[in-house]
C-alpha cells in the first residue's frame, strides 16, 4: 500500500527517520526540534506508515478525495488571492490498539541538510500553513486550529480541508504541510513528539521570479606542511533565494593562481531552497601554494520536481574573491637550504684559513732550519791557531807579490 508519508519524529526508534524531543511527562510541553518529516520533496516519493514505540503505534496520513485516499503523493494548487479550495486527507491507524492523533497544518521549511520539513510543534504558522483549516467529522474534535482524532485499531477517518488565501498575498510559492502527530496516553515517563505528514504545494499566480544571489564569501588558506603536496582553501558562502518560488541550487567554486596557474573547481548543490531563505555552505578545494589566488563562487538556479517555472524567470549570481596562498612549507625548505649553504661556505672558509695557516707555519719552520744549518752559532770562538795561520798566509802572499827577481850579472870577458 502506498502512503504519502514523511520521516518519523521519535526519540527511541529509527523507523522512517529520527528527530524528537523527549521530556518528563510531568514537565510543561516543549516543542520538538525541527526535523525532516517529509519524503524527498523533489520526487514527492511515498513511504510506509510511521511507527511509535509506545505500544507499537503505527499510522499514516495521505491526500484523499471525499471517498478516501486517491493515490496522490502531495497536494498541489495554484490559488489566486482571496480564493478558496477544498481538499481531503485520510488518517489511518494501523496499530493493534486504539490511539489518538492531532491533525494540524504548518509552514514549510528546509533544514540545514536540505530536507523539507515543517515548523516545530507548538510554533504557529504565519504563511501557507495559516491558510488551512479543518472541518470536524465523526471521531474527531476541534483543537486549537486543528483536530484530534480518536481511532480504533485499523480504523481510518477522512477529514475535509479548506484552503483560504488572503486577499493581500504575494505571488509565488507558499510551502506548507498537514501532519498527524501521535498523542501519547500520558502513562509513560517520556513524551514523544512523533508526527508524519503530507506536503502542500501552494502557489499564488503572478510575476514569478527565480533569483539566487551569493553573499558573505570568505576564503581561508590551509597550507600543507608537506612541501611536495598541495594545501587547501576552505570557501564559505551564503546563497539566498531572493525570488518567490522554490529553487534547486547548483553551485561551483573556481580557484586559480596568477596567470590562471593551478586552476581548480569544485561543485556543490542543494536540491531545494525556499523563497526568502538562505543556505550557508562550506566547500574545500585542493590548491597549490602560488602566493596569491583568486576565485569565484557561482550559483545557478534549477527547477524542482514538477514545478512550472519559465527558464526566462531564472537568474543566478557570481561573486569573486581572493586569498593569499603563501607557500610556507616551501619557504621553510628554501630557508633551510640557504642556511645550509651559508654554513657550508663558512665551514669551507674556516678550513681554507686553517690550511693556509698550517702551510705558513711549515714554511717558516723550514726557513728557520735552513738558516740554522749555514751560520755559526752565536757566541762561539774560532779554533786555536786558526787566526795565526790566516795571518801567516796573508804575509806570505804579500812577500811573494813584492819580491823582485835578481838581475843577471854580466860575465867578464
Amino acid at each position: 500500500m502506498r502512503r504519502s508519508l514523511v520521516h518519523l519524529i521519535t526519540a527511541t526508534t529509527i523507523a522512517l527517520g529520527v528527530s524528537a524531543l523527549a521530556v518528563p511527562a510531568s514537565a510543561a510541553p516543549v516543542p520538538a526540534a525541527p526535523a525532516s518529516v517529509f519524503a524527498a520533496a523533489d520526487t514527492d516519493s511515498t513511504i510506509d506508515e510511521a511507527t511509535s514505540t509506545d505500544a507499537e503505534i503505527t499510522w499514516a496520513i495521505e491526500p484523499a478525495g471525499a471517498a478516501g485516499p486517491d493515490g496522490r503523493v502531495s497536494i498541489r494548487h495554484e490559488i489566486a488571492p482571496g480564493a478558496h479550495t477544498d481538499e481531503f486527507v485520510t488518517l489511518t491507524n494501523f496499530s493493534l490498539v486504539a490511539a489518538d492523533f492531532r491533525i494540524y497544518a504548518s509552514d514549510g521549511i528546509v533544514t540545514e541538510e536540505g530536507n523539507f520539513d515543517l515548523l516545530a510543534p507548538g510554533t504557529d504558522p504565519v504563511d501557507g500553513g495559516s491558510w488551512v483549516s479543518f472541518t470536524p467529522v465523526e471521531g474527531t474534535v476541534a483543537d486549537d486550529g486543528g483536530l484530534v482524532a480518536s481511532l480504533e485499531p485499523g480504523a481510518s477517518v477522512t477529514v475535509p480541508v479548506a484552503i483560504e488565501v488572503p486577499d493581500e498575498v504575494t505571488p509565488g510559492d507558499h510551502p506548507a504541510g498537514i501532519v498527524a502527530q501521535y498523542i501519547p496516553d500520558g502513562t509513560s515517563d517520556v513524551q514523544l513528539a512523533s508526527r508524519v505528514g503530507v506536503r502542500l504545494h501552494l502557489r499564488v499566480p503572478g510575476d514569478i521570479v527565480g533569483t539566487l544571489t551569493v553573499d558573505q564569501v570568505h576564503a581561508t588558506w590551509h597550507p600543507s606542511w608537506n612541501p611536495f603536496a598541495p594545501g587547501s582553501v576552505t570557501v564559505q558562502y551564503s546563497a539566498e533565494n531572493s525570488g518567490n518560488v522554490r529553487l534547486g541550487v547548483d553551485a561551483a567554486v573556481a580557484l586559480s593562481g596568477p596567470f590562471d596557474l593551478g586552476a581548480v573547481t569544485a561543485a556543490d548543490a542543494q536540491r531545494e531552497l525556499l523563497p526568502g531563505t538562505t543556505m550557508s555552505r562550506t566547500v574545500e578545494v585542493a590548491m597549490w601554494p602560488l602566493v596569491f589566488s583568486s576565485g569565484t563562487v557561482s550559483v545557478i538556479p534549477g527547477i524542482v520536481g514538477e514545478d512550472d517555472v519559465a527558464m526566462s524567470a531564472l537568474s543566478g549570481d557570481t561573486v569573486a574573491f581572493t586569498v593569499w596562498t603563501v607557500p610556507w612549507a616551501q619557504l621553510a625548505v628554501l630557508l633551510l637550504i640557504l642556511l645550509a649553504l651559508v654554513l657550508i661556505r663558512r665551514s669551507r672558509k674556516r678550513n681554507a684559513a686553517k690550511v693556509r695557516a698550517q702551510i705558513a707555519a711549515a714554511v717558516a719552520a723550514a726557513r728557520a732550519e735552513d738558516a740554522a744549518g749555514t751560520e755559526p752559532a752565536a757566541g762561539t770562538e774560532p779554533a786555536a791557531g786558526t787566526e795565526t795561520a790566516a795571518v801567516d798566509t796573508a804575509a806570505d802572499a804579500d812577500t811573494a807579490e813584492g819580491a823582485q827577481p835578481a838581475a843577471a850579472q854580466p860575465r867578464a870577458g
